[in-house]
């Protein structure tokens, strides 16, 4: 969805994880963007569901900023 991007655009990024783990999720986010040549804004994480106990499906909402 990166290489399809450019400033401005919204992406909703879902993934599978404890609360505990958002903090290094975000990271790896950021981390992904720079390597595709971007740099993304994480603007809400929303807990969208749960998978098992402890374990959600995360949504990140991020705005592209470069």
């Amino acid at each position: 969805a990166l290489n399809a991007s450019r400033k401005g655009t919204r992406l909703h990024l879902y993934q599978f994880g404890r609360e505990d783990d958002i903090p290094a999720m975000k990271k790896v986010l950021r981390d992904l963007a720079v390597k595709a040549g971007h740099q993304i804004r994480i603007l809400k994480t929303v807990k969208a569901g749960v998978y098992s106990p402890k374990v959600y499906r995360l949504c990140f909402d991020t705005t592209v900023l470069k």
